[in-house]
């Protein structure tokens, strides 16, 4: 039996199409694949930006640990705390000169390297800069509020107020710098103030 010229153009032709279909169902599962990659890359950067700025701002909480730790007049900073005792002193001009109340004051550049912590990879530096405002003596509206009376009736204890700010910082490899700051308002033990 011979085969027919019109069946065997036929065959030939479904065979085309086959072909040109499968060709492009395969460029758009291509572009398919690149568009979710694309999602994907996107997505891991999100990510990892997501998890500095979460760094970034637990350096700024522990810098306002650290701050509360130092104010309080029962720690004593040593020569291997530069950052503490540079708070102190800081904490001392605050209260003898009321000029600076109600202004932030920086610490020292020079003394911070107890405020710098570097990350296990070696090449991430986090680190936070800590201002401090005298804010005045805390106003006595409960006897709650630790006022203490002195032998003298014009000498009364009343606590101190401060506001201490940490600008903390995460420095990427050297590259990328995240920033946050945080506030916070402290009472500190009374100290004697004469009305």
């Amino acid at each position: 039996m011979r085969s027919r010229p019109c069946e065997h153009l036929r065959n030939a032709q479904a065979g085309g199409i086959t072909i040109l279909v499968v060709l492009m169902l395969l460029v758009l599962l291509t572009i398919t694949a690149f568009g979710l990659s694309k999602n994907a890359i996107r997505e891991n950067i999100i990510a990892g930006t997501a998890r500095q700025g979460l760094e970034v701002r637990n350096v700024a909480d522990a810098g306002l640990e650290w701050g509360v730790f130092w104010l309080d007049p029962s720690n004593t900073a040593t020569a291997s705390n530069p950052g503490a005792l540079a708070l102190q002193s800081e904490v001392n001009t605050l209260l003898v000169d009321t000029t600076l109340a109600g202004a932030y004051q920086a610490l020292p550049g020079s003394a911070k390297s107890d405020m710098v912590l570097q990350d296990v990879s070696g090449t991430d530096t986090q680190y936070f800069d800590m201002n401090l405002m005298s804010m005045g003596k805390l106003p006595v509206v409960m006897v709650s509020q630790n006022v203490i009376a002195t032998n003298s009736p014009s000498a009364v204890l009343y606590p101190d107020l401060w506001s201490e700010r940490a600008n903390a910082h995460y420095v990427q490899g050297g590259a990328v710098d995240f920033t946050h700051s945080k506030e916070t308002w402290i009472s500190t033990a009374a100290r004697a103030v004469n009305q």
